[in-house]
């Protein structure tokens, strides 16, 4: 795995495209719909070195991409429908994640990375986005309610607290 880079920007590009049709197969059409990320926004995440690029052993073929930081997250400050979030300790938080057609485990092995780096994650999904909840349950988040992003829509919060 490396932080991603500009000579990355096409198979970046190509996981979030297949990423768009995979979750639209399944039932999720809108959670990104035709065009998020934008190529604008990805750039932005390369720039801040906060987009991850995951690579099978040889190092080569770039096979997922997710964004992590130790940020605060504007659209997590408002939460209803649920216990809230755990605390107001500092976090990681985990957004945009693609994986190449049959990369299984790539949830897994983003949530462990993101949480060697720090002790507590937040995420959110949309409520469509099975395979993405199935992860995030399978990996022990707890469910804290739903958050608005920025065009509005909905989308299921999660935190995760190491011990």
């Amino acid at each position: 795995m490396h932080r991603a880079a500009e000579k990355d920007l096409p198979r970046l590009l190509e996981l979030y495209a297949r990423a768009r049709t995979f979750m639209a197969l399944k039932g999720n059409a809108s959670q990104w719909g035709n065009s998020y990320p934008a190529p604008e926004q990805i750039e932005e995440d390369i720039a801040r070195g906060n987009l991850f690029a995951v690579t099978l052993e040889d190092r080569e073929k770039i096979v997922g991409v997710f964004y992590y930081a130790m940020e605060i997250e504007p659209t997590y400050d408002y939460i209803e429908n649920g216990p809230g979030w755990p605390d107001n300790e500092p976090y990681g938080v985990i957004h945009r994640m693609a994986g190449s057609a049959g990369m299984h485990g790539l949830a897994q092995f983003c949530f462990d990375y993101c949480l060697k780096q720090c002790n507590r994650l937040r995420l959110d999904t949309h409520a469509d986005n099975k395979p993405m909840l199935r992860a995030i349950e399978d990996f022990g988040f707890d469910y804290c309610g739903i958050i608005y992003v920025k065009d509005h829509s909905p989308r299921k919060a999660f935190a995760l607290k190491r011990d």
